[in-house]
């Protein structure tokens, strides 16, 4: 007996059935969709605003005297071991601090050099002195801070070598969030004291509480 004339042989009710079904299927997925264009949620929206957010290219600044100003766009790196330092966030209450490979610079990987205290707008454009304390402010949200706290460490549970501390971004300027620097060789930092900071040039930044 051949089978084929009982293939699919449903009744009409059956039939009807099953096409209302997938038609309620379809108005509903296409409904959520919607919703989830309209709010922004879809998977390539999402990408696309952590990449304008956070990739999006930043040209740091740069002067004829290569002194490093108040205002100034300027990256923290390693050279030594060809990273620079980022930040990331998936939400709005914590950041992460972490270190990439050395590129373009990006807003996640460039910070703005603030004064500590005080008005910005009296200070932008002077220059930054060996030993002057200044503030970095995140170029992804600018009321987040770069900020370093050896308190951090001892109540940490990670495994941070000795005689360094932990970096995170805080909402607030404190003592945490005053930065300096120094001279690279121990026996030319005196020499460095109130000159003007070089663009370009290795030192050693560290803050008040570190």
């Amino acid at each position: 007996m051949d089978p084929r004339p009982f293939v699919n042989a449903y009744s009409a009710r059956t039939r009807v059935g099953n096409w209302n079904e997938d038609q309620f299927r379809i108005e509903r997925e296409n409904a959520d969709y919607e919703r989830l264009k309209a709010a922004g949620l879809l998977r390539h929206q999402l990408v696309e605003k952590i990449k304008s957010r956070f990739l999006a290219p930043v040209k740091t600044t740069g002067h004829g005297d290569g002194h490093m100003r108040f205002g100034d766009i300027v990256q923290v790196r390693n050279d030594a071991q060809d990273t620079t330092l980022a930040v990331h966030t998936d939400n709005e209450i914590s950041w992460t601090v972490s270190a990439c490979k050395k590129s373009a610079s990006s807003k996640r990987t460039s910070f703005r050099v603030v004064p500590c205290s005080g008005p910005m707008d009296e200070l932008t454009g002077n220059t930054v002195l060996y030993g002057q304390p200044f503030a970095l402010q995140s170029c992804v949200e600018p009321e987040w801070y770069l900020a370093s706290d050896s308190i951090e460490k001892l109540q940490s549970l990670s495994n941070i070598a000795y005689g360094r501390n932990r970096v995170f971004m805080v909402k607030y300027l404190s003592k945490a969030t005053m930065w300096s620097v120094t001279a690279w060789d121990p026996r030319t930092r005196l020499e460095f004291v109130d000159t003007p900071v070089l663009q370009e040039t290795v030192y050693i930044s560290w803050t008040s509480v570190t």
